[in-house]
Parts: C-alpha cells; structure tokens; sequence
C-alpha cells in the first residue's frame, strides 16, 4: 500500500504544477516541435513563454489570454507532438495531449513547411488528419514561417514578421462564432 500512496502524492503534486483553466473559450495550440506554437502564442496572448530556435523548448502546459470584445479567450501553448505510439509518449507529450483532447474548443494546428523543423514534405495534410482524429473540435491547420516558404491549400503565417497571423486567429475565432462553447 505505500507503493500506491506514494504514487498518489506524486500525481497530486503533479497536478498542482499544472496551470488552472477556467471555462472560457479555449484554443489549444498545438504541432510538431520547433514549428513556432510558442512564438505565435507570445504575439496573441498575455502569455510569455521561452522562444528558441531549437526544439522542445516547451516543457509544459502554458496559458495566455486574450479580451476579443467583451469576452476573453484562453490560449494554451502545448509542448511538441511527436508521431508516436502512445505507450512511447514521455509526460511532457502526454500533458500536450491531455490538453488537446480536454480542454480545447478549437485546436489550431501549426506546422512549418520550411522542414526547418526536420518534418519531411507532405507531412502536413497526413499530421493534420491524425490530429482531427483524435479530437471532437474543429482543427484549423496553418503553416508557420511563410517567411521562408508557403504551402498551398493552407493559411499560412510568419511569426517572425507578423505576416498572416491576424487571418489565422480570424479563422480560429470563427470556428467560436459558429459552435456553442459550453464544454
């Protein structure tokens, strides 16, 4: 029995560390590592996460805000996905998912068509899938750093020079004019 209680009290610390999400509308931003989730999450929100140019930067769940009109949204900034099997999946990207398939009103997906990001060409539309599957919200897929290369069929953004990112928090806050929000 002290084997089982001693894994409670490390769960319940755990869960302390974790951020506290109220009920507003939540976009959950997610996508591979080191495709720019954090440094759109800095532009958009009061939120001031770590931005590096290499991966896993994030290390855990972080939340911004943002008044739109009279309401406020709640942006969480979500370590990077790996495609992997589950049983493989660290904490880090265990947080991320819990994040993505509990808390979110929308998912805003972003991927980076440079391949800076070391994700082969074609990924994004098969990755975009697989995240729609895993969710009962909308998912709206934008490619980040179109500073260096665009892809077709997509929003696409620089979060490096700001270029496209108000057409992509449109297309996320339609998603919120067309769906109730209560969760």
């Amino acid at each position: 029995m002290d084997g089982d209680l001693r894994f409670l009290n490390t769960v319940r610390n755990q869960l302390r560390e974790l951020p506290e999400l109220s009920g507003e509308f939540t976009v959950v931003v997610a996508g591979y590592p080191n495709v720019g989730k954090s440094s759109f999450i800095r532009q958009v929100s009061t939120a001031d996460p770590r931005v590096a140019s290499y991966p896993f930067t994030t290390q855990g769940v972080m939340i911004g805000h943002r008044a739109v009109g009279r309401d406020r949204v709640q942006f969480v900034d979500t370590p990077g996905l790996l495609d992997r099997d589950p049983a493989e999946r660290n904490s880090i990207e265990r947080q991320a998912l819990s994040a993505l398939m509990h808390a979110a009103h929308v998912v805003l997906f972003i991927l980076d068509a440079s391949e800076a990001c070391r994700i082969p060409a074609g990924e994004p539309e098969a990755a975009t899938l697989r995240v729609q599957g895993m969710v009962e919200v909308p998912v709206v897929p934008a490619v980040n750093k179109a500073d260096r290369k665009r892809e077709e069929g997509y929003l696409n953004m620089s979060t490096v020079t700001g270029e496209g990112v108000d057409a992509v928090l449109e297309a996320v806050f339609r998603t919120r004019a067309a769906r109730p929000t209560a969760r």
